[in-house]
């Protein structure tokens, strides 16, 4: 296994404990449709549905963790873009768009943090959940 292939394996599993943190700690937006799917004849992948809301997790772990990262922050402008057309198009249904994330860049953060902005302004809520790590406790969260 390369180290490429290693620190990306890594970033998948803590992704996919976040997604799980966001399932759990999501409340407000009735019950839980889907994990992980394709919205929009597979134009979009949404990493949960609820009821009345479409949700991207974007948390993770390092120095620039979440929406810190302006990959992970062009990606979901992007997504959210794209699932904003297909909802004012009439191709899927209507529903907040929400933005989960472990954390959000400050204003010295330059580019981020004007990007950062922008994607506010598209989606229904960014909610933070600042407390959460890949490999603390997480007992207390359902299997």
């Amino acid at each position: 296994m390369s180290m490429s292939e290693f620190f990306q394996g890594r970033s998948n599993r803590v992704g996919r404990k976040f997604e799980q943190r966001s399932k759990y700690g999501l409340t407000g937006y009735g019950p839980l449709v889907a994990e992980r799917v394709w919205v929009g004849d597979k134009l979009v992948e949404v990493d949960l549905e609820f009821e009345n809301a479409y949700v991207f997790a974007k948390g993770g772990e390092n120095d620039r963790p979440g929406l810190r990262r302006t990959d992970n922050t062009k990606k979901c402008i992007a997504d959210v873009s794209m699932l904003k057309s297909l909802i004012d198009g009439g191709k899927i249904e209507d529903k907040a768009i929400v933005v989960t994330t472990t954390a959000i860049p400050t204003n010295a953060m330059g580019a981020a943090y004007k990007q950062y902005q922008f994607l506010s302004g598209l989606v229904d809520a960014i909610v933070v959940f600042d407390d959460w790590k890949a490999d603390g406790d997480h007992s207390n969260e359902p299997q």
